[in-house]
């Protein structure tokens, strides 16, 4: 069975010029080390460091050292706009402008992050690389392992919320 292992923490921790960069890149390693895994995915993208200032993460950074494949699994604002994915607070305040339930609301979010989720999980596929270290934001651990397992991967939470 395809593998895959999830580690959920904050973005502001996958950027090089966080505070804590060296100590999130020796845990990358340290699971890197634990397993034999060929590649690293991560909800990221190239957009999203740019807007930051980055050219690449952390990740990118250690998949890179160690020789493995990597993969900035999030979608670009042009393709998100193409498969109706939005922010959470953008729903949440659409939601409450006009006057949403917070069951209508969560439920917007859920299948927003649905899409986005999927989207990541079709790039892990098709890169084929098993098994696979899944980098994302905490709250999309319990989503995207499902979907995962829904898929016939075998997800495995490592950490849901890394922080240092």
């Amino acid at each position: 069975m395809n593998e895959i292992a999830l580690v959920g923490t904050s973005h502001s921790y996958q950027l090089p010029d966080n505070e804590h960069a060296n100590t999130f890149a020796s845990f990358i390693r340290s699971v890197l080390d634990s397993s034999n895994f060929t590649a690293i995915a991560e909800e990221m993208s190239s957009e999203a460091l740019s807007q930051k200032g980055a050219s690449e993460s952390i990740c990118k950074q250690v998949a890179d050292e160690r020789g493995l494949r990597h993969l900035y699994s999030d979608p670009d604002s042009n393709v998100r706009n193409r498969l109706c994915i939005q922010g959470e607070n953008d729903i949440r305040l659409a939601g409450f402008l006009n006057n949403h339930s917070n069951d209508e609301i969560n439920r917007n979010v859920r299948a927003s992050h649905g899409r986005r989720e999927k989207y990541w999980l079709d790039g892990i596929l098709a890169l084929d690389c098993w098994p696979v270290l899944f980098v994302c934001g905490a709250n999309h651990i319990d989503g995207f392992g499902a979907n995962a397992k829904a898929q016939g991967l075998s997800p495995k939470v490592l950490v849901a919320d890394w922080c240092p």
